[in-house]
């Protein structure tokens, strides 16, 4: 005797009319969406790069950086706001480092990510931990640290040098 089972049946809704073009709010789109997340490293701490116009508020993600010992030291450290007083400009100079060592790559992946941000005259570029496993708060715009840019970065040694580079 025969049974009978249920039949595996798929159903496809299309968009219709208006809703076509209609995002949700807190839905990401674009490239966001396509971005993969590595897995989050129980060892050291990450570090998501974000992007914008110095004219737009936005952020836009690009990339996620793994620390080495020194930055699992800094931010251990800056758990708390003493340390984060203390070590939080360390951080972003050591991060800073990073992008700027290495921008003309950084900004053509940025630009093929975000071709509409080839039109920006000035980008900033920004930073937050990584904590979540998640990929939409991962990925979120809020909570932001915004690197300097590269002239404000300079020691007093830096600014020593370039002072007596220009005045011989």
């Amino acid at each position: 005797m025969a049974t009978r089972g249920r039949a595996n049946v798929q159903v496809h809704a299309g968009k219709k009319g208006k809703q076509s073009g209609r995002v949700l709010p807190g839905r990401m789109t674009g490239p966001q969406q396509q971005m993969s997340l590595p897995p989050l490293d129980p060892d050291d701490p990450q570090f998501v790069l974000f992007v914008r116009s110095k004219r737009l508020p936005q952020w836009f993600p690009f990339s996620v950086v793994s620390g080495g010992s020194q930055a699992k030291l800094l931010t251990k450290a800056m758990e708390n706001d003493f340390g984060k007083k203390l070590y939080g400009n360390t951080l972003t100079k050591n991060i800073a480092g990073v992008v700027y060592k290495d921008m003309d790559n950084i900004k053509k992946a940025v630009f093929n990510q975000y071709p509409r941000l080839k039109e920006a005259k000035e980008l900033e570029f920004g930073y937050k931990i990584r904590k979540e496993e998640s990929l939409q708060g991962t990925f979120r715009g809020s909570g932001v640290e915004p690197i300097p840019p590269q002239e404000e970065l300079k020691g007093v040694v830096d600014k020593m040098k370039d002072f007596f580079a220009g005045s011989s």
